[in-house]
């Protein structure tokens, strides 16, 4: 089944929040190599809506790896 644009777009936004919302721990970070990162609430927050208003429709999905 082929998807509508506008269920594209929704499925789009929510991938660049999985992306998002894998934030690098500081646990992990022997295991994974990458450093720990601490984002303010207030800043993911404000992020987290943005994708979901379609702010960032034009940068790919994988720019959102480990930024929340």
């Amino acid at each position: 089944d082929e998807l509508g644009e506008e269920d594209k777009t929704t499925v789009s936004r929510a991938r660049k929040i999985e992306q998002f919302l894998g934030q690098n721990f500081y646990v992990a970070e022997k295991f994974t190599g990458r450093p720990g990162s601490y984002v303010p609430a207030d800043e993911t927050i404000e992020a987290f809506t943005r994708i979901c208003d379609g702010v960032y429709d034009e940068i790919p999905e994988q720019a959102f790896s480990g930024i929340g």
